[in-house]
This record gives structure tokens, sequence and C-alpha cells, in this order.
């Protein structure tokens, strides 16, 4: 670099010392006002030394000069030294080079909140610019944002290029943890040779998208900086519809079907007098008002009328909030079939109280039936001479309830039924014969029962009956009473059927009190299979007469060997997610998936036939059809409300995380704050002044002894 270059690169980093310099008129001022003054003296003979005393004072008024230079020189460098000169980096300065910045954009729907007049998403687009535009010439940027793929920009010098694209993104309708973004953020750092590397990270900072957000920058580079930027106005209010669920099983005879939708206040106020609606084909059809506390989630019911076929409604929330785009929420409302049970018994008793599965019948279908009435189940009963593979086709679930046992044939029979996808419930009871269904339907585990039944145990008068132990309910077949565990601490049982070994894949599900199983599954072949060590009535256990958990237990049972949970269509995808195509699609270079995303999208035979998963993007509803426009299947695809919670997490989290990538560069960190400086010469030209200043101090004191001399 030559003499201008270096000038014109010059910067200081307390330029307010500077001020200093004036002191040294100081000198100057001394200098002028104290010059030896001029003193007449006559005497004789003066010509002969007049032209010595002119050469002599020439020469002391130019040591004089020369000193009060030494003198000037030596204060203005100590002067600049305090200034902490160094040279600024640029193109042309070989000491610290080009400089590469990572530029980390929050893009998720949440960055759409209106704060202030503008969404959050434009502040953090204008502060990335503004990043920009503090780069020099051979500088290089990279622009990644938080949801998948997260690379927009690699490295690139093309400055100019790197705000156009800034310019033209939009946010998201996905939602976006921050650990994955934040890792391919610090790999492509890692890539960088620069000198000076930076990643500066926008966001409105989330409290539902920070965890985990500490490890994802462990592997950080040693020589390079993080800084968070954020953006919003902290807790803000917004509202969202969470969920709809339609409760189908709980239609009545009127045909109208019970939709709950779940709506949330994350704010820090109340909404009294909300209107929330639900819309079929563009009309409202069912609507209520609620008041909504600070903080609150509430689950709203509505009757409908029942759809003929399936139809797309959606549960709107009419609210004044920053982020109306989650006050929407479409669902779908599919009519059901009554799953087909057939009850099978030992004996059909004349009097239905005193059949074995009358309180099961019962709990399938509680109320009375009448005509037009549209039901869950579809129960019948069968004496088990009656039980023929032609009966097995024409059902979904079959239960065994206190039979003694079935014929060799009959036990091939169910084998083939449960295997190809049915189910099979067995009930307990005094009639039953542990070595028949040991011998036919177990078969040392190969069978579909779960268990090997041993016998039957019973309490002594006096003795304290069983009782069931708090249940684990992950399981689908539990989890509706998640909060009601203890309801199950109420059935008494008198009388145990007891096992001596389970199958290999069988799970048991509820124990008693002592620890003995009490419901058994498993999986077998297509289908399932669960086993009751108990009476379907009320012979042993008084467990039918506790409704509250004998009716919603026989309803998840059965279906879930009937393998209604499992074949259910997934509810509902979120943007990003990828929709699973039926694995019983026709003719498949016919279909096409119609939706929010505008064109349709005409489907390949090799992506049906390898079992396609297609991604989307926006939220809405989408249409599988086939070649003449006939819908084969609907997808509902909703915002995740975990990001409709705009509460950031705390500022002294944050700034964790920007001491997390500052860990490894403490001294780097110092130099910065204390020179306000990213140069490498600086330190050099100080030191440097402050030497100068002291050879220039010791010329001065020679120069003053030789002048007094």
């Amino acid at each position: 670099m030559d003499f201008g270059s270096l000038v014109l690169a010059l910067s200081f980093a307390a330029p307010a010392v500077l001020y200093g310099l004036a002191a040294l008129a100081v000198p100057i001022l001394i200098h002028l006002l104290f010059k030896a003054r001029k003193q007449t003296v006559v005497f004789s003979w003066i010509h002969f030394i007049r032209e010595s005393v002119v050469r002599k004072s020439s020469r002391l008024r130019f040591q004089e000069l020369l000193l009060l230079l030494l003198r000037l020189a030596a204060l203005a460098l100590i002067v600049l030294a305090f200034a902490r000169p160094y040279v600024k980096a640029g193109p042309d300065t070989p000491a610290s080079g080009p400089s590469d910045l990572v530029i980390l954009l929050d893009d998720s729907f949440s960055m759409g909140a209106a704060d202030g007049g503008r969404t959050r998403f434009a502040a953090a687009v204008e502060k990335a610019d503004n990043e920009i535009k503090q780069l020099s010439r051979g500088d290089r940027v990279g622009i990644l944002k938080t949801t998948p793929p997260f690379e927009l920009l690699g490295f690139s010098d093309d400055l100019a290029a790197a705000r156009g694209l800034l310019r033209e993104l939009k946010p998201s309708f996905a939602s976006a943890p921050y650990p994955p973004a934040l890792r391919r953020a610090v790999g492509l750092l890692s890539e960088s040779s620069a000198s000076r590397r930076e990643l500066v990270f926008l966001s409105d900072f989330q409290r539902s998208s920070w965890p985990g957000s500490w490890a994802a920058v462990a592997d950080f580079p040693a020589n390079a900086t993080l800084r968070v930027a954020p953006v919003g106005a902290g807790i803000v209010d917004n509202l969202c519809v969470v969920d709809v669920t339609p409760l189908t099983r709980l239609q009545r005879e009127d045909d109208h079907v019970r939709v709950g939708v779940r709506v949330a206040n994350f704010s820090l106020q109340p909404f009294p007098d909300l209107r929330v609606e639900i819309m079929a084909d563009g009309a409202s059809i069912a609507g209520k008002r609620i008041d909504l506390a600070p903080g609150d989630i509430r689950e709203i019911l509505f009757e409908v009328p029942a759809p003929p076929a399936e139809q797309v409604g959606q549960a709107r929330l009419h609210a004044n909030d920053v982020l109306p785009i989650d006050n929407v929420r479409p669902f779908r409302l599919t009519p059901t079939t009554p799953l087909r049970v057939l009850c099978v018994e030992d004996e059909i008793a004349d009097v239905p109280y005193f059949q074995s599965t009358h309180f099961l019948r019962t709990a399938l279908n509680p109320v009375t039936e009448r005509g037009g009435r549209h039901r869950s189940f579809d129960a019948r009963v069968l004496s088990v001479r009656e039980l023929h593979a032609d009966e097995l086709t024409a059902v979904d679930a079959l239960v065994l309830a206190n039979v003694s046992g079935v014929t060799e044939s009959q036990a091939q029979d169910i084998t083939r039924f449960v295997r190809s996808g049915g189910g099979l419930l067995v009930f307990c009871g005094d009639r039953t014969e542990p070595a028949l269904y040991d011998v036919r339907l177990y078969r040392k585990g190969v069978g579909p029962l779960p268990a090997r039944i041993a016998g039957s145990a019973g309490r002594a008068r006096g003795e304290p009956p069983w009782t069931l132990r708090r249940p684990d309910t992950s399981h689908p077949v539990l989890a509706a009473f998640s909060g009601l565990e203890a309801e199950f601490a109420r059935p008494e049982f008198q009388r145990i059927a007891t096992v001596t070994e389970t199958a290999e894949e069988a799970s048991t599900l509820l124990f008693f009190d002592d620890g003995a199983p009490a419901l058994a599954i498993r999986p077998f072949g297509k289908g399932h299979s669960a086993l009751v060590l108990t009476s379907a009535d009320t012979t042993w256990t008084d467990l039918p007469k506790r409704a509250e958990v004998y009716v919603p237990l026989m309803h998840q049972l059965l279906r879930y060997v009937a393998g209604a949970e499992q074949t259910q269509e997934q509810a509902s995808y979120h943007p990003g997610d990828a929709l699973r195509l039926p694995a019983e699609a026709p003719d498949t270079g016919a279909l096409k998936l119609v939706g929010a995303e505008g064109e349709p999208r005409v489907l390949s035979t090799e992506e049906v036939e390898d079992g396609a998963t297609l991604p989307v993007a926006l939220p809405g509803v989408y249409a599988l059809t086939n070649a003449e426009g006939k819908p084969l299947r609907r997808y509902t695809v909703n915002l995740d409300p975990e990001e409709s919670d705009l509460t950031p997490v705390v500022p002294e989290e944050r700034n964790r995380l920007e001491r997390r990538g500052a860990e490894q560069r403490e001294e780097i960190a110092a130099a910065e704050r204390s020179l306000a400086s990213p140069a490498t010469g600086d330190r050099r030209l100080w030191r440097s002044a402050l030497i100068l200043a002291l050879v220039l101090m010791l010329c001065e004191v020679w120069l003053a002894g030789r002048l007094g001399g």
C-alpha cells in the first residue's frame, strides 16, 4: 500500500482524543511571547563585533525553531497514539483481506405479524439489506432462511444481486425450529477461508422455536463472530384456531354431528365477545360467541348437519389481531360407516339382560334405536353353533364372550379372518375352557390369541376385590382417558382369568392391582386381537356398570382391533409436509393434485407406484382427482398452531446464544470492544507513534542541552 492509500485508509478508534492537538498552540505561543527582547548597548568599536553577532543570532534562531518543532512533533505523536490509529480494512488492504458474511433470515409465518404498520419480515429484510450495504468490494455474502431448503444464496461477491434477492423474498407458511437452520449456517461459515467471518441471525426469536439452539453452534469457527438481530415488538395480541375435530362417533338421531373447535388467546389481554363460526360451501352453518381470557385455550362444541358425502368445512375466528392468517382452519367432514360387529355367545338367553354381550351391545349403541339414526357400530348377536366362514366375511370385528371354545374348523376360519385384516375381541367367563383356546387359538403363540389362558381365580368372602392399576394413556386405545386415569380405580373384580405366557408381539395395556394382566393385545397379520381377562357382563365384575370407563373403552378397543384407527387418513398436514397418495390409487398416469398452489400437478405413473409423497407449501384444501376430475381423496393443510404463539424468548436467552458463538474467540471480541475496530494493524500504529514520540523527546533534550551549553 502506498502512502496516499495508507492515509486514506487511516482511521481512529478514539477520534475524540484528536481534540488534544489543540495543545500544540501552547508551545508556539510560549515561543512567540517569550522571545529575547532587543537591548541597545552603546560602546566603542561596535563595528568589530557586528558581523560576528549577526552570524551567531541566525544560528540560534534556527536551533530554537528546530527545538520547537521537535516538541510539537512529540506532543502530536502522543495525542495520536491515544487516539488509537488503525488502517481501515478494505479491498486494497492485504493485512485484513476480504470478509465473508452469512445472513440467516427467519421466514416462518410468524414473521408475517404486523408490528407498527409493517411486518416483522419486512423489518428483517431491511436490516439484512443494511448489513450488505456495509460490505466492501471483494467481500462475499451468503443468505439462508430458517425453513427447508435452507440455502438461498451461497457465498457470492455480487452484492447487488444479493440485495435484489432479499427484496423478492416473502415469509413462508411453515414453522421454523431454529437448530437445523443454525447448523446449516454454521456449516456454510466454516467453509469460508476469509480472515473475517460473521453470522448475523435475524428473527423474532419465538420461544416455541428456540429449544436446542445452543447445541447448534457448538462447532462455531474460532475466528468468526455471531450476532443476533431481533425484530418485532415482543408479546403482541394474537389469537388462532388451534384445531378442529369432527366427533363423528357421537352422532345423534337427528343426523347432526358434533364438531369441536379449539381457539387460543396468545396475548396478555382478554378478548370478549368473539364470534367463532363453522363454514361449509361458503356459507355459515353454525356460530357462537365466546370470551377468551389471556393465555386461554378453549374448545367450543358445534352441532352441524351430517353431510351425505365428504364435505370440506372451515372454522373461522373473527378477531382483530396481528396475524389474521391463522384465524381460519379448514377441515374435512367424512360420513362414517358403522363398524360391523358380530357378538358370539355360547347360548343366547331369551331375556336380553342375561345375554353375555347385552352390556357390550348397549355400550356400542347407547341410545335406543329409531329409524334414520346414524350409528357408529352395527352389532348383532349369534350363538357359537351358528358361527361359520360366511358370517365372518360380512363383519369388521368378532367378539367371543364367555364362549367355552370353538371347533377346529371355526378356529381356522377365525385365524384367516384376523390375518386378512379383521379384529378379534375375546372375553373370559365361567364357561371358558382354557385348553380349547390354548390348542385352537393360541397355538404356542402362532395363533391369533394374545396370551395363553391358564384358568381363573376368585376372591374369598371378606377379601377385597381386584382393581385396576393407573393406565398408561400413550396407546391409542387408552388415549381418550388422558387426564381421567383415576376413573380406572373404581371398577371392582370378584373373579379374573389368569395367563401363563403371552405371544412375542403381544403387549399388556391394563393390569390388575396385583400386577396380573387385565387386557392384552397383539397384531396378527393385517388384523389385531385383544384378550380381556374378565367377563363382558356383570358375573365377574361391575365394570359394565361403570359407563364412564366401560363405554369409551369398548368403543376404542373395537375400533383398534377392527383397524379403524390404523386405516384413517392423516387428519391434517402442515405446509412443508408431504401428502401421501393412497396405495390403492387407480390408473396413476391420470391422477392430478388440485389445490391451493394454483396449477394442477399431474402425477406420473412412477410417482404413485413408488408410493409418492408430494410436498406442499401453502395451507388450504387439496384434492386428488382422476382423469374425469372426480375427487378420490381430499387433504387439509393447516398452519402449525405452535408458530402462532408469538411470545419471544427472553433477551438473556438470546444473549446466551450470542455468547456461545463468542466463547472460542474472546480475544477477538475483546479487541473489538476496546478498539471498535476489526483491523489487525492498529496496535503497531499506536505503539509506533509512542516510540517515535520518545525518540523525538530524547532529541529535544539533547538539543536543549547543546543550546544551554
